[in-house]
């Protein structure tokens, strides 16, 4: 890339303070201007009828060009009528904000590139891990958007959930109301279309816990590997939330009785997972079981794993440890 000259520096530096007063103009003036406006075919054919070019275009008229015929002819989601959806308008300061990271131009990819940019990504993740309840020490990573979030903590539930053998036989479920990103990313990261399981939902669009139980059952008895439930926090469509409150307090409740029970036994509850139903009166209850296959344990003193990670991760000893937790339950001698 060649050096910037001092012209081209000036005359950039005049367009930049031009460009910021048009874009508090059209802030300034956005009730006077239509909601939606789409181009004429002759701007169109315009555009269409431009060619790779040999060489580059003064900025100046890029830069008419752009507010002329491209910024005009869209959806003005920033109006005051406008009611779409996505994508949702910038405010001002998320405006100063973007040009000013795309100006200085930070990289957060290691301390000496940029210490206080990292410093401030690590801050940011602790911020969130806090207002999430996630214990200290936890950790995270912005990614470019819901897409590629999505397909982390797919992957991430992939790996830590299945082992390779059992990945031909999982399910996911969603409900008829979650992001199509999930079954694409599910298909990405290698799910057959079959083993995402599109559960109804009610007449709020939640997900009704009845029939994703029913579907767990039924992939259970059919020799499947349920792995993952996928539940949304406002969907795209209606902005409805699956019973989240109800299914946390419960999981809260579970968590602690267990963790006390095992305790008694000299085992530390690593982590585990729990399924629930949805009575025909609206209850909503447990319904799984807690053994070595649902849940992590380690013993107290030594760490030992005392789970399934003995056969995900071949260390061996699978039934001498599954008989151990037996044992410590008082159901062997």
């Amino acid at each position: 890339m060649e050096p910037t000259t001092q012209a081209q520096f000036d005359r950039t530096n005049i367009l930049m303070k031009e460009f910021v007063d048009t874009v508090f103009s059209f802030y300034n003036n956005i009730k006077e201007q239509d909601v939606c406006q789409m181009a004429d075919e002759q701007t169109l054919e315009k555009i269409r009828k431009q060619s790779i070019p040999q060489q580059g275009r003064p900025v100046e008229e890029v830069y008419r060009e752009m507010l002329s015929d491209i910024y005009p002819n869209m959806s003005r989601v920033q109006h005051p009528r406008c009611f779409a959806c996505i994508p949702s308008p910038v405010s001002l300061f998320s405006w100063m904000g973007d040009v000013m990271t795309n100006a200085f131009d930070p990289h957060a990819g290691s301390w000496l590139n940029s210490s206080g940019a990292s410093c401030v990504e690590q801050e940011l993740i602790r911020w969130m891990c806090s207002l999430t309840g996630y214990p200290q020490g936890s950790g995270g990573l912005f990614v470019s958007g819901g897409s590629m979030a999505n397909l982390t903590a797919l992957t991430a539930a992939r790996d830590t959930k299945l082992t390779d053998s059992e990945r031909s036989l999982a399910v996911a479920y969603v409900s008829d109301q979650t992001h199509s990103s999930i079954a694409k990313g599910l298909h990405i990261i290698g799910f057959r279309a079959d083993q995402v399981r599109k559960v109804p939902s009610d007449s709020n669009f939640r997900m009704r816990l009845d029939q994703l139980t029913e579907a767990i059952r039924e992939d259970l008895a059919a020799g499947r590997k349920p792995f993952a439930v996928i539940a949304t926090a406002g969907t795209t469509n209606t902005g409805s939330i699956d019973p989240l409150d109800q299914i946390a307090q419960m999981s809260f409740k579970i968590n602690q009785l267990i963790v006390d029970f095992f305790k008694s036994v000299k085992v530390d509850l690593i982590d585990f997972k729990i399924e629930f139903g949805k009575t025909s009166d609206g209850q909503i209850i447990l319904a799984d079981e807690i053994s070595p296959d649902t849940c992590r344990f380690w013993d107290s003193d030594t760490h030992e794993k005392l789970d399934k990670d003995r056969f995900r991760r071949d260390l061996g000893g699978v039934e001498e440890a599954y008989e151990e937790m037996m044992r410590r339950l008082g159901l062997r001698k």
